[in-house]
């Protein structure tokens, strides 16, 4: 079965599982209406979405087959790999419903062009049902027709060609087929209650949340070594990252009373990057914001000021309730790795 879309809007190679809560909060204000697919070496998964809300859902894996959902209230994501592959898409609202039909159906019949268009065939089925959808596979094509009692609702046809969907008339229904041709058909049973994402939290914000608490932290210590020299320093950082990233850093400066920067506003700003590096690549920028900082203390505080930054970290871990948060703890892991290293001497 193929999903008819309108535009690919993101494709990740890889993607982690602990940030799919983010990318769902954006979803939902973006309003998606279209299809996310997943892929991994034992896994496919398809979500359906008509305003920003999951409604079904179909899953293949290797050693469960198919599985289809539709509407619950569990973790749609809980038993993902680690990291999947992932493509979005936006979609017409009448082609999401033929997904959505799709994924709580079964396939009842499939045969050649000969005796589909025969008496008792494809036509008689549709006629006896309340929903189906019908396809019609032949040289590269696939038409997709969705029929609710008998009658004809709308239809898709993909060209493997062109790689696109164009919408169809009833009309390929009632002309001959290319004896090749294979029909099927598919009908609506609710399968499994579709299990749907729990949003209690978005782990880019808490986990950026504690990146911006340890440039605070660097900025405490560099302000207290008080010379001219390090606000300097510090202001030609966030310019030059200004002049790097325009729209992430737009709004960003360091405030000359308190020595310290609004980074918070890049969260805000996130939206103004590439929809590839909103998610767990976000914190790239971060990561080089942190190495900013470091490089700072060690420029201007030397191995003292180093020592009581990472002391100050260590505290500011052991007063985090949400340290062991597989984000947050691979962010303070981190941390400590850069520490050994710098201060091992």
């Amino acid at each position: 079965m193929l999903f008819p879309y309108t535009k690919r809007l993101l494709s990740l190679d890889l993607i982690s599982r602990d940030y799919f809560p983010t990318l769902m909060n954006d979803l939902e204000i973006w309003q998606l209406t279209g299809n996310l697919l997943l892929l991994d070496d034992e896994l496919s998964q398809v979500v359906t979405f008509l305003d920003g809300k999951a409604i079904s859902s179909v899953m293949w894996r290797r050693q469960e087959g198919v599985r289809r959902f539709y509407k619950s209230d569990h973790d749609i994501f809980q038993n993902l790999p680690e990291n999947v592959a992932m493509e979005l898409f936006s979609a017409e609202k009448d082609a999401v419903a033929m997904t959505e039909v799709f994924c709580r159906s079964k396939s009842i019949w499939s045969g050649p062009a000969q005796i589909a268009t025969s008496a008792g065939g494809v036509q008689t089925v549709a006629s006896s049902l309340e929903t189906v959808i019908l396809s019609r596979v032949n040289n590269g094509v696939c038409e997709l027709a969705l029929m609710e009692k008998g009658q004809f609702t709308l239809g898709y046809c993909f060209d493997s060609d062109s790689r696109t969907f164009t919408r169809t008339g009833k009309s390929f229904l009632e002309t001959n087929s290319d004896p090749q041709a294979v029909f099927s058909v598919f009908k609506p049973e609710l399968i499994s209650p579709m299990p749907q994402l729990q949003q209690t939290v978005n782990p880019l914000e808490i986990t950026a949340d504690k990146y911006i608490l340890v440039f605070q932290i660097a900025e405490t210590v560099l302000e207290n070594t008080c010379n001219d020299k390090t606000a300097a320093a510090l202001d030609k950082l966030v310019e030059q990252l200004k002049s790097k990233y325009p729209p992430l850093y737009k709004g960003v400066y360091r405030n000359p009373e308190t020595g310290q920067v609004n980074w918070s506003l890049m969260l805000s700003n996130r939206d103004k990057v590439d929809r590839a590096y909103r998610y767990d690549k976000f914190l790239l920028y971060f990561d080089e914001l942190l190495m900013g900082h470091i490089k700072l203390l060690h420029a201007h505080c030397k191995q003292d000021g180093l020592k009581c930054f990472f002391e100050k970290i260590e505290k500011l871990k052991e007063l985090t309730p949400d340290a062991t948060y597989p984000p947050v703890e691979h962010f303070f892991d981190k941390l400590e790795k850069i520490a050994r290293r710098l201060l091992a001497g």
